[in-house]
């Protein structure tokens, strides 16, 4: 049994439609939307945060449908410091290697469901704020409750007895 308030560090992503979430899993890579050169400098310094074993998840921002989270994975590889055309659609940046842990075509959790039953948005909390779903702060590590990550596994078809292997993403708080 884990203490009710043990936290996981989560790097959440945004995807700004559902093509590229799936262009992502198919490739298993990810990255960002290229940006100036001082934005890209600010986020390669702070994806030095995010270690090969650390966890991550997709926040498909795609206005024109459904908002939902999607494809939990682990991190593969520290970013690179690289542009990357022909990917997707648009010149993304500091791309890195992943390992899904969940199919995004399979189970999502919407932005709605997330806001009702995930803990740590529990007070009507911006989940923007919380996550970190700004592109000005990818790469920044949120702590969620154990609990809500173990929630967002069964909710995308991940088995959770798996997240005992993930120790480098686990600590208490």
């Amino acid at each position: 049994m884990h203490d009710s308030h043990e936290t996981v560090s989560v790097h959440f992503f945004s995807a700004r439609t559902e093509h590229n979430l799936r262009i992502g899993f198919d490739r298993r890579l990810w990255a960002i939307p290229d940006g100036s050169e001082t934005y890209v400098r600010g986020r390669f310094k702070v994806s030095g945060s995010m270690a090969p074993g650390s966890l991550g998840l997709i926040f498909c921002a795609d206005k024109a449908k459904c908002q939902y989270f999607a494809m939990p994975f682990n991190v593969l590889t520290l970013a690179r410091n690289e542009k990357i055309d022909g990917v997707w659609p648009e010149t993304w940046t500091l791309p890195f290697d992943i390992e899904p842990m969940g199919n995004p075509r399979e189970r999502i959790e919407s932005l709605d469901m997330a806001k009702r039953t995930w803990r740590c948005l529990q007070g009507g909390l911006n989940p923007a704020n919380v996550l970190y779903l700004a592109s000005m702060l990818a790469f920044t590590p949120a702590r969620i409750f154990r609990s809500d990550w173990e929630a967002i596994l069964k909710n995308t078809g991940f088995r959770t007895e798996a997240l005992s292997k993930q120790a480098g993403g686990l600590s208490a708080k």
